[in-house]
């Protein structure tokens, strides 16, 4: 299964190599093709710029991908601006469209590792007839090691019949749920939750 990131990747090379013309690819975009004298010149040399601005931002977002989720936000803001900023068109509007992957990537892997989180949680219960103290009394049995939020870098926060995540912000909120939204990434001050049901 290919990661969020290299899926969009496949994609916006895709349409940005094929895509019809500027009226048909943003047909309700409010940034006008304000382009340099390259791209004025040749459609193709347009494109071609696009690709090359698009590889440079892929590849500082993967060279981030290694970083502290705080480096990680602040190298793809930069890179973002850098796509926004460009005399391109196409890179100003495909780009940013691109940056949306890295983040549901990192709430893919949240919502994994509270899922197993939560599963271990049960198993121990089940085995013990309580709940644990901590999360630490899960390791090694029921995990091989605990693991660290991967918006904010910091550990999970347990209490009995609950495992969650501070979230983007950083903040805990106790592990509150926010009724109406859930969790939402784009949201700041809202902390990622999982309920530890068994029968």
């Amino acid at each position: 299964m290919l990661e969020a990131l290299d899926w969009e990747d496949v994609y916006t090379r895709k349409n940005l190599l094929d895509y019809p013309s500027w009226e048909k690819a943003f047909p309700l975009s409010k940034d006008p093709p304000r382009s340099g004298w390259r791209q004025l010149w040749s459609d193709r040399v347009m494109r071609a710029q696009a690709l090359n601005d698009y590889s440079d931002w892929l590849a500082a977002v993967r060279r981030g991908k290694s970083a502290s989720p705080a480096d990680r936000r602040s190298r793809l803001e930069e890179a973002d601006g850098k796509a926004q900023t460009s005399a391109n068109p196409l890179s100003r509007n495909f780009i940013p469209a691109a940056s949306r992957a890295p983040a549901r990537e990192a709430v893919s892997i949240l919502n994994y590792r509270l899922c197993r989180l939560a599963v271990a949680l049960a198993w121990f219960e089940a085995e013990r007839g309580r709940a644990p103290a901590s999360l630490e009394e899960l390791v090694p049995r029921h995990l091989a090691a605990l693991p660290e939020c991967p918006l904010s870098g910091t550990p999970f926060r347990y209490a009995p019949g609950k495992v969650w995540s501070v979230g983007k912000d950083g903040k805990d909120d106790g592990g509150v749920i926010d009724e109406m939204y859930g969790y939402d990434p784009e949201r700041e001050g809202a902390d990622a939750v999982w309920f530890v049901k068994r029968r």
